[in-house]
């Protein structure tokens, strides 16, 4: 489609100068000075796929901001599917902020504001595409694909068929199909990661609370603290599991306290205590309901 250039200038003509290209090139965005390098310079390089436009940007360290009124002004709304191949970039993107190392994706839709600054010179590929054609599983964010193998060959897929895209025959609709089909293959790649990643941490937090259920405090907001997470995050990790994390919690307590009633002399308020229950009456409650007697009764029942 074309390519715009800025030569190397002092930053209020350059960056003036750059920012109409991005206007062209892509969206709407200003475009501001980061550091204190005196000249900017930059490429933008472009060709169609299909419904895709495919971008290879190199330039020096800036920051870009996609504005409230940049969105309501905007006659098209396409989502951003960034690949860093040089430099970091830091995206802001509302209450989010995430660090895109190379063969990093990040994925911006431009339906909302945002901010995306590099501290040092930088090239990125970028793949401009309408919603409906990103893969389901694409959510806003980053796809840290240098984190493992899998990850890399496929952003060094992506990387290759961009920069022989210009040399291909003009033919939109193949190319449209290969960048979707590789995007489809990141999209199952970080689906299985996704899920072998879930499934550690479900681990993790059943372990966390085998050993920290005696404590009466215990609970999903301290887990979820424990590990960085949410307290939607956590809840979201367990639904489906067939039990919550209150469940568990209660679960792992429950057990604890048949085994301190078989086992033990020890009065039953003591047993709740040591279980993890601050309030005897309310263990004695839960014990019922799950077992149908009291904790007593079920005690003499297991020494018939």
């Amino acid at each position: 489609m074309g390519s715009w250039t800025v030569q190397p200038d002092t930053h209020v003509t350059a960056l003036r100068r750059w920012q109409s290209g991005l206007a062209r090139a892509f969206v709407r965005l200003d475009a501001e000075a980061v550091g204190s390098r005196d000249l900017f310079g930059g490429r933008i390089d472009q060709v169609r796929a299909g419904r895709l436009r495919v971008s290879r940007v190199a330039a020096d360290a800036h920051r870009v901001i996609r504005r409230r009124e940049h969105v309501a002004q905007a006659s098209r709304d396409v989502v951003f599917v960034n690949l860093q191949i040089a430099g970091r970039g830091g995206i802001t993107l509302g209450n989010t902020t995430w660090d895109a190392a190379p063969m990093d994706i990040s994925v911006v839709p431009t339906g909302e504001p945002y901010a995306i600054q590099h501290g040092s010179a930088f090239e990125l590929i970028s793949i401009a595409l309408p919603a409906e054609t990103l893969p389901e599983s694409f959510a806003p964010g980053r796809l840290a694909l240098s984190a493992h193998a899998a990850g890399r060959e496929l952003a060094g897929m992506i990387a290759s068929l961009a920069r022989v895209a210009r040399t291909l025959p003009d033919d939109g609709k193949a190319l449209e199909a290969q960048f979707l089909g590789a995007l489809q293959l990141v999209a199952a790649v970080n689906a299985h990661r996704a899920h072998e990643d879930h499934t550690t941490l479900r681990a993790a937090v059943k372990a966390h609370i085998a050993r920290r259920h005696g404590d009466p405090s215990l609970s999903a907001a301290p887990i979820a603290a424990a590990f960085g997470l949410g307290e939607r995050q956590l809840h979201a990790l367990f639904a489906g599991t067939g039990r919550s994390v209150g469940e568990r919690i209660e679960a792992a307590r429950m057990e604890t306290a048949r085994g301190l009633l078989e086992d033990t002399d020890l009065p039953v308020s003591t047993v709740a205590a040591r279980s993890g229950f601050r309030d005897p009456a309310y263990f004695a409650r839960v014990f019922r309901r799950a077992h149908g007697m009291s904790p007593r009764d079920w005690r003499a029942a297991q020494s018939s």
